[in-house]
């Protein structure tokens, strides 16, 4: 049902309770680029919104763990895998479980539904949903088609970690993905209404730079927050794009980001642009 070719959208995250919100808050990025009715686009978000969901309250009964998601667009259908890696479902739930409710929603809302399951080695709940043709994607879609292997990207993906970590193809979709996410993550972090504005106006600074310095067509983002602070760490980047970047003092990543760094990954390069909420610092050092 999943296709071969590297999933246009890729998500790995921690199973927390807030999970499929932030994955949601990804599949927004589907609508515009790929022509897809917002009313399909809602159905995907509940699917897999419940789809994680079970993962975190099954899959690892309470502890930690990983969700992947991964989203495929094609001409006649979008597929969906949700993967976890815990003691996959239980065949016999309570009658008031969730899980009861959970599979059948997916099954309703998806034109195809697999479950996948074995104890011990987790659950990948498999979603296809049927979408109209539309020559408008054609053009979009030719292009995905001639893409690097997904697996030329195991050395930056392995060097990625956080709350999310987000594999995109192409570029043009970060804008969509990397704000509502960011958005997320710095209102879990209780930013100050000015320092969340900092926030957006980095992200849509990094996003520009994305689209005129990336070193291939796809690109590889982590995004995690910990107490007063947020982390991005994106690429890969032609050589000399960080420097750059740090070179230009009105660029809006030096104003205001508290620390920028790069790394050099196979050639290309890796940035690091850490936020932290001043205001919760200064809150902290009068207490």
């Amino acid at each position: 049902m999943v296709s071969g070719r590297p999933g246009i959208l890729n998500v790995r995250l921690d199973s927390r309770p807030d999970s499929a919100g932030l994955v949601r808050a990804a599949l927004g990025a589907l609508v515009k680029p790929f022509f897809l009715r917002p009313e399909l686009v809602d159905d995907v978000k509940t699917a897999v919104s419940e789809a994680c969901n079970n993962a975190v309250d099954h899959a690892y009964r309470g502890e930690s763990g990983a969700i992947a998601v991964r989203v495929d667009v094609g001409l006649e259908s979008v597929e969906v895998s949700v993967r976890d890696w815990g003691g996959g479902f239980q065949r016999l739930a309570p009658a008031g479980d969730r899980l009861r409710v959970g599979l059948p929603l997916i099954n309703a809302l998806a034109n195809r539904a697999e479950f996948l399951t074995a104890p011990g080695s987790g659950t990948e709940v498999r979603m296809g949903f049927d979408i109209r043709h539309d020559t408008r994607r054609d053009r979009l879609l030719a292009r995905l088609e001639e893409s690097e292997d997904l697996e030329a990207w195991t050395p930056w993906r392995r060097g990625l970690s956080g709350d999310a970590v987000v594999t995109l193809l192409p570029t043009e979709l970060l804008a969509d993905v990397l704000e509502p996410l960011t958005s997320a993550l710095t209102a879990r972090s209780r930013f100050a209404l000015e320092r969340f504005s900092d926030v957006f106006l980095v992200t849509r600074a990094i996003t520009e730079h994305v689209q005129a310095f990336a070193s291939s067509g796809r690109v590889s983002f982590a995004l995690g927050s910990s107490g007063h602070q947020l982390a991005l760490t994106i690429g890969p980047f032609r050589a000399g794009a960080s420097q750059q970047l740090q070179e230009t003092s009105e660029s809006t990543v030096v104003q205001l980001a508290d620390e920028l760094v790069s790394e050099v990954i196979d050639g290309s390069e890796l940035l690091r642009i850490v936020l932290r909420n001043h205001d919760r610092d200064r809150s902290a050092a009068t207490d």
